[in-house]
């Protein structure tokens, strides 16, 4: 992970708050735990430099951790809006064509889980595209 050059304070990292949202905090120690996990988890996918990954953009640590650890590991974030509707939410990773996307568990439960995961079948069977995998879960226990 190039933490060194993004994001030289995760370095050396302490016990400092770095982040928090809501009654959830991570120092900067935890945080640079939490990012080298996410990089760990992309790369045993199958994730490296320069692929994109999709990520649910909530207002949550989670989402911060997914995208701190993949713009420190080269990996393209793509941001995807709670606000979308579904055919905008189609277009984004239509056009984007990410090769995982990562979403809360809670988005289980609602019709753009269902959006999402018909548009991995599309990747699928795109020969353009890389098979796509879907995550509902983004964090780890920190």
């Amino acid at each position: 992970m190039r933490v060194t050059v993004l994001f030289p304070r995760l370095r050396f990292a302490d016990g400092r708050l770095a982040l928090a949202v809501g009654e959830r905090e991570l120092s900067y120690r935890a945080l640079a735990r939490a990012c080298a996990a996410h990089a760990a988890s992309l790369t045993a996918a199958g994730v490296g430099p320069g692929d994109r990954v999709a990520v649910w953009a909530a207002p949550s640590l989670d989402a911060i951790v997914a995208m701190v650890a993949q713009a420190a590991s080269g990996v393209v974030t793509v941001p995807l809006n709670p606000k979308l509707g579904s055919r905008e939410l189609a277009h984004v990773l239509t056009d984007a064509a990410p090769r995982c996307i990562l979403a809360p568990a809670a988005l289980a439960r609602s019709a753009k889980c269902s959006l999402i995961r018909t548009m991995n079948g599309l990747f699928k069977r795109a020969s353009a595209c890389r098979a796509v995998s879907v995550s509902l879960r983004l964090s780890t226990s920190w």
